[in-house]
């Protein structure tokens, strides 16, 4: 699947949104055992197999932020999310949860 064509969202910007945006969905698509040694605050737990399924009742126009552990299952995800499933605004977290663990850390 082409990565140039996946919309990625900086932790930082994710903040942004979360002030400016009422109804978006975020969504941690990894692992059952990823997600519970820990995630970020606000997630909903979807495994990445049933992503396609939870969608179903959203509106298309929904913003969707997915991410996982560094990016790379969320990428693809995330474009698939619009080419098959028809979403338009669907971002990948930039770096996934370990870019999250890294910004946290910062602050």
């Amino acid at each position: 699947m082409d990565q140039t064509l996946v919309k990625e969202i900086t932790y930082v910007e994710l903040d942004q949104l979360e002030l400016q945006q009422k109804d978006w969905v975020f969504f941690d698509i990894r692992e059952d055992y990823e997600f519970e040694e820990g995630h970020i605050p606000g997630a909903s737990h979807c495994p990445m197999e049933f992503v396609s399924e939870q969608v179903k009742t959203l509106e298309k126009a929904t913003p969707i932020v997915l991410y996982c552990q560094s990016g790379r299952r969320s990428g693809p995800t995330a474009v698939f999310l619009e080419r098959e499933c028809g979403f338009s605004e669907v971002f990948s977290l930039k770096g996934g949860y370990e870019a999250y663990q890294s910004e946290s850390h910062e602050s």
